[in-house]
């Protein structure tokens, strides 16, 4: 009967390390995924503290991201009309941004983009069946409260 008692004693001793070890290894992968989480919560909060300092002029120029995301939804099919308040809302409903300080194109700009992108592809379809380099020119002014706008595309030869 001790020799029974004494492996039973053992057997418990030995299940309650294994027990131990195992709390041990479970806390510690819990530990590991808390300090992972707190990395990506850190690393989200940079990131919106980028998008916070976000810029779209540059030396009174949109940046050419600005203008390709512009041309990306005039293309798709947003209004221009509708399109500052379409680029708002996306901003602040996917994102934490506060677009009250943002400057975006206006929708007279947005107009503008319209009938530069359709020259643009006018002239791009043209080039893509010559080797030519392309020169596009645009102007814009306001008289009597009517605005009249220019664009010009150049195929230059070599």
């Amino acid at each position: 009967m001790s020799g029974l008692k004494s492996k039973l004693q053992e057997a418990y001793e030995k299940f309650e390390t294994d027990t131990e070890s195992i709390k041990l290894y479970y806390n510690g992968i819990v530990e590991n995924l808390k300090n992972q989480n707190q990395l990506n919560s850190e690393m989200q909060k940079m990131k919106i503290q980028e998008m916070k300092n976000l810029e779209t002029q540059s030396g009174g120029k949109y940046k050419g991201q600005v203008s390709l995301l512009y041309y990306d939804l005039l293309t798709k099919g947003v209004s221009a009309n509708t399109i500052q308040s379409v680029v708002r809302s996306v901003l602040e409903n996917m994102t934490e941004y506060d677009t009250t300080n943002l400057k975006l194109p206006s929708r007279s700009t947005a107009q503008r983009m319209v009938s530069e992108a359709g020259e643009l592809v006018k002239t791009a379809y043209e080039l893509s069946k010559e080797k030519t380099m392309l020169c596009h020119q645009s102007d814009g002014t306001t008289k009597n409260l009517t605005h009249w706008g220019c664009t010009c595309s150049k195929a230059l030869t070599k």
